[in-house]
């Protein structure tokens, strides 16, 4: 934690909000290692909001919204309205300016404690490009920014001068410019947003990326699931090593732009230290984690993504954030949920089926001479169930995507997982490995593309947020 104090705005509908503080050393390593958060605490209710900003002489890589308190289920959410990255003022925010303030703005239908971020780097050598677009009044609308040729996208936003607006989707997308073929470990080169705009008159609203020439920044995804007229959240935390510059939420399901109609709203989208909670993220944190909630009024399911942009650690800093202590034999305290500390990852994303089988059930993990390894890190000793689905072709119908058949096969494709198996073991504090040789028991997985989600349960029944990744595998082993 930082020493800088921690500050509390408390504003109404008509306030305007700022402030923050920055604290960071510069690190020998990629441009954009040493950021570090400005958090600003909030009490409001409203249309609120304001800009953060980075102290001289550094640059704004990414920031966001936070909610310091968990969703409320059935409630009606509260909305992000804006959240993008700014030069001196918005107006003057074109290609090629140095991103120094990071403008937010939230509209709470009651009082509502948050937090506003920005990430600033000393080192960054982060611009901005902007693509400008006009929504109709009581309309929704889209657009995309993408960074020159030779740099990498390490963070973004939308915003717009309109009193009124909400921010749908908005998140960083690899070089296909589509997300869900953007998955962890591509280079992002577009940041792409979809926005309502809430007045009557048209309007016009930007779309920002924030762009380096020298980041090594790479994308972490998350993938989460969200109900019908519900709302949840999603965390993708960065490999141990590495920090987040910034980061979005998109989706894989249905996107259709008709008025008023359009199914998503951002509730949150924001950075969190180790300790993957808003309200202990604070001034001078690194992030570690990207944060994103979601409201789905889509009329069915929909799958969500989280995703971080990370990068490298200076030189010579600890090689991964502190673990908590390790919780008492038997669990953490009874209402107290399991975190991972670090995400689920692969050791190898692209592998072959090894010879020996991989436990269904197992109370240790063992070696295999093939395959690969899940990792990940707990905050306690939790019961770990991994999902395993298969990426397959669908056929989207109604807005959902259902499987291909003669009767539908006029249809537009889709992609669609289904389930090729489940794994489940016992895990203690701090990191773990589970090998997985491409077999689920002694069955051997397709060659394709797999989508993998982890929830950790401990003692007393306590459940994390999922946490997933994604592998592929190119052949059978004879």
């Amino acid at each position: 934690m930082s020493a800088w104090p921690k500050r509390v705005v408390a504003a109404t509908a008509a306030g305007l909000l700022c402030g923050g503080a920055f604290g960071a050393g510069v690190g020998h390593a990629a441009p954009g290692s040493d950021a570090s958060i400005i958090a600003t605490s909030r009490m409001a209710s409203g249309r609120t909001g304001g800009p953060e900003t980075c102290p001289p002489g550094s640059r704004a890589t990414g920031g966001g919204v936070g909610l310091t308190r968990g969703l409320t289920p059935g409630a009606v959410p509260d909305f992000v309205s804006l959240s993008n990255p700014t030069g001196s003022a918005f107006s003057d925010t074109q290609d090629g300016v140095v991103p120094v303030r990071w403008l937010s703005t939230l509209f709470a239908f009651s009082a509502l404690d948050y937090k506003t971020f920005v990430i600033c780097s000393q080192s960054s050598d982060a611009t901005i490009e902007s693509t400008s677009f006009t929504v109709n009044g009581e309309a929704t609308g889209f657009a995309t920014a993408q960074c020159p040729t030779g740099t990498r996208v390490v963070g973004g936003g939308a915003g717009t001068a309109a009193a009124d607006s909400t921010i749908e989707l908005s998140g960083p997308l690899d070089e296909t410019g589509t997300i869900r073929n953007t998955e962890t470990g591509d280079v992002a080169r577009w940041w792409q947003a979809f926005v309502q705009n809430n007045t009557k008159a048209p309007a016009v609203f930007k779309v920002f990326a924030v762009c380096s020439q020298s980041s090594d920044a790479v994308v972490q995804v998350a993938s989460f699931d969200v109900g019908n007229s519900s709302s949840d959240s999603g965390l993708a935390t960065c490999p141990a090593g590495r920090r987040a510059l910034g980061g979005g939420i998109d989706t894989l399901g249905s996107i259709a732009i008709a008025g008023r109609a359009f199914p998503y709203q951002v509730i949150a989208s924001g950075p969190v230290d180790e300790t993957s909670q808003t309200a202990s993220t604070d001034d001078g944190d690194v992030a570690r984690s990207w944060n994103g909630a979601i409201f789905n009024q889509s009329g069915n399911p929909q799958n969500f993504k989280v995703l971080a942009l990370c990068a490298s650690d200076p030189a010579g800093s600890p090689p991964s954030p502190p673990f908590p202590p390790p919780a008492p034999p038997g669990g953490g305290p009874d209402g107290l949920a399991p975190r991972f500390v670090e995400g689920l990852a692969m050791a190898r994303a692209r592998f072959r089926v090894g010879a020996g089988s991989t436990p269904v059930s197992a109370q240790r993990p063992r070696r295999t001479p093939a395959g690969s390894e899940f990792k990940f890190a707990l905050s306690e000793a939790a019961a770990v169930t991994i999902v395993i689905a298969k990426r397959t072709i669908g056929r989207r119908l109604g807005g959902v995507c259902k499987r291909a058949t003669r009767a539908n096969r006029g249809r537009r494709r889709c992609r669609r997982f289904v389930s090729a198996g489940t794994l489940r073991r016992s895990a203690g504090p701090g990191a773990n490995r589970v090998d997985f040789t491409g077999r689920i028991g002694r069955r051997k997985l397709r060659p394709g593309r797999y989508r993998t989600t982890a929830v950790a349960k401990d003692a007393a029944g306590n459940s994390s947020q999922p946490s997933s990744t994604t592998f592929t595998i190119v052949a059978h082993d004879q």
